[in-house]
């Protein structure tokens, strides 16, 4: 993957049921071209909630072979980015903690890391969205 000076990531996560299989998936692009994805991955059990932010943790970890300088994330919940952002406490989901804390500690390895909330009709979204929806299908489930 080439290496620039700003990644733009999209990411969109998921489980079934909920709570339920966690799968999450990301695309890298430069803002012309898509370097990477969508990729996804299955992340084990728990809610849409942790399978969102699993998903930025790991584009996160793929961000870094094409840039240490600034990344913008684009997610579709909004209670996500929000929390990211530190505009929204965490007051009844306690287990999200550490899982922020582990997406701050691999943001640090950037210069800059912005958190934008877009719509789920970003045709970026869409493709991470059918890309869940694939490893769901392989999963067994409909």
């Amino acid at each position: 993957m080439k290496y620039i000076d700003e990644a733009l990531i999209y990411c969109d996560g998921g489980c079934k049921p909920n709570p339920g299989i966690m799968v999450g998936a990301f695309l890298i692009t430069d803002g012309e071209n898509v370097l990477k994805g969508p990729v996804g991955n299955k992340f084990g059990e728990g809610t849409n909630i942790v399978a969102e932010f699993k998903a930025i943790e790991y584009a996160l970890d793929e961000a870094v072979s094409c840039t240490r300088k600034k990344v913008i994330v684009h997610c579709d919940n909004e209670f996500v980015v929000k929390a990211l952002n530190k505009e929204r406490r965490i007051t009844k989901g306690k287990h999200l903690k550490p899982i922020i804390t582990e997406i701050y500690k691999k943001a640090s390895m950037f210069e800059e890391v912005v958190y934008i909330h877009v719509s789920e009709n970003n045709r970026y979204i869409k493709k991470c969205n059918a890309k869940c929806n694939d490893l769901f299908n392989k999963l067994g489930f409909d």
